[in-house]
């Protein structure tokens, strides 16, 4: 069920910062750890591959800098992409259905948002710091809000 009652949505127009929307553009913000154990205690399960990383900011032992190749199947996925690539994500996660927690801003007036929304477990907001960039400083999401979508079929 989504969550929509602890916090305002946020429309599709309101965009993020454009320095932290270029960092997010070219990979070079990742999740902070507080964020992602706050992932995996709410969606009560542990991934163990990490897609879209790579060997400096992998949260999991295993990782896939280019997952949109491999197959999300036999593993718990951690799903934190770079947004231009949100509507092939879950064009695979509707193909291949795996189990896996998928980071995404709110954004609900997109095609991709609603259909997470549809086909998820379930979803929760995430609370600040949600980000942190390459420096590793933290990056809150200051003008808009991100989520966790759960898909544990």
């Amino acid at each position: 069920m989504w969550l929509s009652t602890s916090l305002p949505l946020r429309c599709a127009s309101q965009r993020p910062s454009r320095l932290l929307m270029e960092n997010r553009l070219k990979g070079r913000v990742s999740i902070h750890p507080d964020a992602f154990k706050f992932c995996v205690e709410n969606a009560c399960i542990h991934p163990t591959v990490d897609c879209f990383a790579d060997s400096t900011n992998t949260l999991c032992r295993v990782f896939l800098d280019d997952a949109l190749r491999h197959h999300w199947v036999g593993a718990v996925f951690w799903i934190n992409p770079p947004w231009h690539l949100l509507p092939q994500v879950v064009a695979k996660i509707c193909c291949e259905k795996p189990k896996c927690i998928v980071v995404t801003p709110v954004w609900p007036k997109t095609s991709w948002f609603n259909t997470l929304t549809k086909l998820c477990t379930s979803s929760f907001f995430i609370p600040p710091p949600e980000f942190i960039d390459s420096a590793g400083n933290d990056e809150p999401a200051r003008d808009w809000f991100v989520c966790a979508f759960v898909f544990n079929m």
